[in-house]
């Protein structure tokens, strides 16, 4: 039996051993690094520290069976090791064998429950390997009431839902992701994806326009951006087409019996509260969750959003001169005013169109 002073000189030994095989991996030289490694395990038996490291050694040196042999002898002797189980998880599905690498996962969550990302880990590890069965939904559940305010899991989940086509669930989980790690341009580009499914407009704009802030060769993202940008043109538009459409067909009624100028005036107006609604619900949903810095920002205009911030310009100048014309002709202005304003409001409708005009090229481009 070892006296007081040999136990100590044990762990040295194996620290010295673990400090050499890692400084060998580190110049990448995996197979020397077994050597000093299986010589402390001969000397000092079973360690799983050692035997979880020459796991690692031997998966870089191309020897995966040996890798997962040692790993299953670092599991027999510390079977509380929840690293030893995560990597016997990454060796088994790495070699195909998803099973183990399932039953090894599992038994990580069982032992750290409260550790978030090894309960996001045993979700991805059944969508990457299309293993969706009743135990999936089991840990799912038991990921989202112990961890719902955790980037990994939720944005587990929302594949998951996803998956299942449920892209509520999706779009919730993927929300709590980027609320939780908003600096994370993954999770919101996940959620411009999720959010354009279902048909938004604002919020794909303000998500992609925070993507493209930082990342502005992001293809995905400026995609995104295009097509919300030309929806919300188009819903300007669209507006401005239709009071124009009013205004003509109550001009060709009988004074009597539709009085023209408040009915086109009000309209001018609701089209103007709206354009001015929609543009404002932008700026209010970049300033709440803009975390890069306005510079970011000013330059996501100036490369790729010029014509989306003149557009609501011409639309406010189209709108507010036709209200204008309206006024004029109902108080019996002279001709010349009238002929002003009129040609103002032409211009800034037919500026409004060719502004939509562009930016549909702009993303067919």
């Amino acid at each position: 039996m070892p006296d007081d002073e040999a136990v100590p000189q044990r762990h040295a030994q194996v620290d010295r051993a673990m400090l050499a095989a890692a400084e060998l991996m580190g110049y990448g030289w995996p197979r020397d690094a077994v050597e000093p490694l299986s010589g402390a395990l001969a000397l000092h038996g079973d360690d799983a520290g050692v035997l979880c490291l020459l796991a690692i050694a031997y998966s870089a040196a191309g020897d995966a069976d040996a890798a997962r042999i040692a790993v299953r002898r670092a599991i027999a002797t510390d079977p509380e090791d929840v690293d030893a189980y995560e990597l016997a998880a990454a060796l088994a599905e790495a070699d195909g064998d998803v099973a183990e690498a399932r039953a090894a996962r599992a038994a990580a969550v069982e032992l750290r429950p409260t550790e978030p990302d090894v309960a996001a880990e045993q979700l991805l590890l059944d969508l990457r390997a299309g293993t969706i069965d009743a135990a999936t939904y089991a840990a799912a559940v038991r990921a989202a009431s112990t961890h719902p305010h955790h980037s990994a899991v939720n944005t587990a989940l929302a594949w998951l839902a996803e998956r299942e086509g449920y892209d509520g669930t999706a779009e919730r989980a993927l929300a709590a992701a980027v609320a939780a790690s908003p600096a994370d341009p993954w999770s919101r580009w996940l959620l411009v994806r999720a959010q354009e499914r279902r048909g938004g407009t604002i919020g794909v704009i303000a998500h992609a326009s925070l993507v493209l802030a930082e990342h502005p060769a992001a293809v995905g993202p400026l995609g995104a951006f295009r097509r919300g940008t030309v929806r919300l043109a188009s819903f300007g538009n669209g507006f401005l087409a239709l009071g124009v459409v009013v205004a003509l067909l109550g001009s060709a009624l009988d004074a009597a019996t539709f009085d023209v100028e408040p009915v086109a005036l009000g309209w001018c107006g609701v089209v103007l509260l709206g354009v001015v609604a929609a543009q404002f619900a932008v700026a209010r949903r970049l300033a709440r969750t803009m975390h890069t810095g306005w510079s970011h920002f000013v330059r996501l205009v100036r490369v790729h959003a010029r014509a989306a911030m003149v557009l609501p310009v011409v639309q406010a100048v189209a709108v507010v001169a036709a209200g204008c014309l309206l006024v004029l002709l109902a108080v019996g202005a002279p001709s010349p005013a009238l002929l002003a304003v009129g040609i103002t409001a032409a211009a800034g409708f037919l500026a409004a169109l060719a502004v939509a005009a562009f930016l549909d090229r702009w993303y067919w481009s």
